[in-house]
């Protein structure tokens, strides 16, 4: 009974299983008809084409000029290109090359972009503009300048250059620590000792500063002794003894310059000092106890430069100096509070170039007119980052030479990089005169 009992109640549980589940397939089919049903109800409609889009072609990009025309020469800061149908929502949709590089955009807008002149230059690059989804570029010849090269092959030398100076003529001299100078012609390609002999005297050793002057004759400074001497760079004779010794209240000069009459002004740590035509010294009572790191005199300006100070005095008719007057404070502007001056100078236009330390990426900077300090160009790669000992003009020329003696021979001349350590640099006006040239 007991096997029969439950052989019964499975056989009725199963069931009753079964019997549930076939009423929920019925269900969910009898569901599924009626959709299939009501879907047939409704008209078929094609998929969209797949070439079918809601954008239309943009208008091509047209180049009508170019400024400066024709070329840009050294010293060109930025390139202007005018034209039609330039992007308006921003730069990034416009994609410009100039010989295969990508320039820095400094602004855009329909009908005129301004770009940061590149690194590359060459005679008839292809400048190419091209805009998304326009069908065609727009392209245009230019040629750009080469904007700086080495001047002088000094591989050989392994002497660490001290100061340099150029004559009226526009020939270079060039002092280093071994008490050696040389005469570099003016396309510097032609290096010579002078003075007949292996060294220009031990007197000379510390020379920190030299200008031609009153005479022809080469007026050096020498810090540590306080001294003025002169070189005919015409002879062979040895100098040893100084032109003129300054007091001990002078300290240690490092700079000089000729004022217009021939009067010398030179300083050091101590303050500016006064050589007189007849040899008189007088102290001005100027700037004392800053380390003076340029000096020139522009007009009847004297302009001095100590660590991030550019300053300068008017020269009276009696030679004492008129009130300080800032120039510039590099420290208080964007991205410069820990650089300093090493060198300036001053062009025909008054524009008024700096070479600065302190700042990674660039050396060479330049006064622009609402007072800010900007690197001469927007792309770092154009000049050397390295720091410029010296910022000099040829005679009557728009080249600046930059002087890096101090980084050799430590970091050696390498052809193909900018590793070297006399540069030429092209700008749009000449130098200032140096009074001393032409006494």
């Amino acid at each position: 009974m007991y096997n029969d009992s439950l052989q019964d109640f499975l056989c009725k549980g199963y069931g009753a299983y079964m019997n549930t589940h076939i009423i929920r397939i019925t269900s969910i089919c009898l569901f599924i008809g009626i959709l299939i049903a009501l879907n047939g109800c409704t008209e078929y409609e094609e998929p969209g084409l797949i070439s079918a889009t809601t954008t239309t072609p943009s208008a091509s990009p047209v180049i009508t000029g170019i400024s400066p025309a024709n070329a840009a020469l050294s010293g060109v800061r930025e390139i202007t290109i005018m034209g039609q149908n330039f992007a308006t929502n921003g730069i990034d949709t416009n994609w410009i090359f100039i010989g295969g590089i990508s320039p820095i955009v400094k602004s855009i807008d329909p009908t005129q972009i301004t770009i940061y002149r590149p690194a590359n230059y060459g005679d008839s690059l292809l400048m190419t503009i091209a805009i998304p989804r326009a069908m065609t570029t727009a392209t245009i010849r230019y040629t750009i300048e080469q904007p700086i090269e080495q001047f002088g092959d000094f591989t050989r030398y392994s002497n660490k250059f001290t100061v340099m100076e150029f004559d009226k003529n526009g020939y270079l001299y060039v002092m280093d620590n071994g008490r050696n100078l040389y005469q570099v012609t003016r396309d510097g390609l032609y290096i010579t000792k002078l003075m007949g002999q292996e060294s220009i005297g031990s007197a000379l050793a510390t020379t920190t500063d030299m200008k031609f002057g009153t005479g022809g004759l080469l007026y050096c400074v020498v810090g540590n002794k306080r001294g003025i001497y002169r070189i005919d760079v015409s002879t062979t004779d040895r100098v040893s003894n100084p032109y003129i010794t300054l007091p001990s209240a002078a300290g240690n000069l490092s700079k000089l310059d000729f004022d217009a009459s021939g009067n010398i002004f030179t300083a050091g740590n101590k303050g500016v000092f006064r050589v007189s035509t007849s040899d008189v010294v007088t102290e001005t009572g100027h700037y004392n106890g800053n380390a003076i790191t340029e000096l020139r005199i522009i007009g009847n300006d004297l302009y001095v430069s100590y660590g991030s100070i550019l300053s300068k005095n008017v020269i009276n008719t009696d030679g004492t100096l008129g009130n300080d007057e800032l120039v510039v404070d590099v420290s208080t502007k964007a991205g410069l509070s820990s650089c300093t001056i090493n060198s300036f100078n001053i062009d025909a236009a008054g524009t008024i170039f700096l070479s600065l330390t302190g700042n990674p990426d660039y050396s060479i900077f330049v006064i622009e007119s609402d007072g800010s300090v900007m690197p001469y160009y927007k792309e770092p790669s154009i000049l050397p980052s390295a720091n410029t000992d010296q910022l000099i003009w040829s005679n009557n020329s728009r080249y600046i030479y930059l002087n890096r003696s101090s980084n050799f021979p430590s970091v050696p001349d390498t052809a193909g990089s900018n590793n070297y350590r006399l540069f030429k640099m092209g700008l749009p006006e000449v130098g200032k005169p140096y009074n001393g040239r032409l006494l």
